[in-house]
Parts: structure tokens; sequence; C-alpha cells
């Protein structure tokens, strides 16, 4: 019973264990509208490097013409980034997404954007000011899943999936 769970559990995990990124063009746009709230997958833009056990979005110009949006959580046994880059424009240049565990099996998880959606409450470039600056982003990830050695001796099988992450910012 014990070995089972203990399968399980490792399975679980290393499921989501991976790290991979591919880059995804795409569009931004703003809205008026001020209901882009907290929720899950919050990030609050804030001055310290702590990041463990708390969503926090690094948002700054890193060019005249493109900002970076980065999005980090810890938890001491994992660790999230989620990083999009968009032009003057609202032209998504490119993305990352990211994904580290605790533990190592020889696995590989590779993950792919397909898709991302990302709505502002306000152009930013327009005064190149960050204050009030609010977003909300849904993603559409693939994911495909390669076992280890150690996992198919277990007969766990590769596997591609596909799943929406959604998540929202706010500078202040």
């Amino acid at each position: 019973m014990n070995k089972v769970l203990l399968i399980l559990i490792l399975f679980i995990g290393f499921t989501l264990f991976g790290q991979n990124v591919k880059i995804q063009n795409g569009i931004a746009y703003t809205t008026n509208k001020n209901k882009l709230q907290a929720r899950p997958n919050y990030y609050a833009c804030n001055n310290d490097n702590q990041t463990f056990k708390i969503g926090r979005a690094e948002i700054k110009f890193i060019e005249e013409n493109i900002l970076s949006i980065e999005n980090k959580y810890n938890s001491g046994l994992s660790r999230f980034n989620l990083r999009i880059e968009i032009d003057n424009n609202l032209n998504i240049k490119e993305s990352s997404y990211y994904t580290w565990y605790d533990y190592v099996d020889g696995s590989e998880t590779t993950y792919e954007i397909k898709k991302i959606k990302l709505i502002l409450n306000k152009n930013p470039f327009e005064e190149h000011n960050l204050n009030d600056f609010k977003g909300k982003f849904i993603l559409k990830i693939k994911m495909t899943y390669k076992p280890g050695e150690l996992m198919s001796a277990y007969g766990t099988k590769s596997k591609t999936e596909y799943f929406k992450f959604k998540g929202f910012f706010e500078c202040q």
C-alpha cells in the first residue's frame, strides 16, 4: 500500500515537472473597465525581491518601446515564472513559461504556449507610467510529458495535454 501511494505521489509530481519555452506572437488590448481585481494567480508589484509564497509581478520598460511583464511565485518546493514582452503597438513579441520542482527523475515536460490573451487597463506606453497598471492574462498551453527511466519502469506512458492558465497582475 505504501509503495502504491509513493508511486502515485511521484507520478503526480513528475507529470508537473518541467521546463521549456516557445515564443508566441499575439496582440494585447486595453479596456477602460476597472474590473481587473485580485483573484487566484494574483501577482502584485512591490519593491522587495521576496517571492516566497507570494505572487510577485515585475513590470519594467526594458527598452523605450518594449515592456516586460514577469510574474513569479515560489512555494519553497516549486517555482513558477511567466514572462511576456509587448511593444509600443501592444504586440506580444516574446513569452516564456517556466516551472521548477525540487526533485528530478529524468522525466521531461515541455510547455508550448499556443495562445495568449492579454487584457490591460491602459496603454503603458502613452505616458511611460506604470502607476495603477493592471492586467489579466489567459494562456492556452500544450504540455507534453515524457517519463524518465524510473517512471517508465512503473508503466508510465508519454502524454500530451492542453490546459488554460489564468492570472492577474497589478501595480499601484
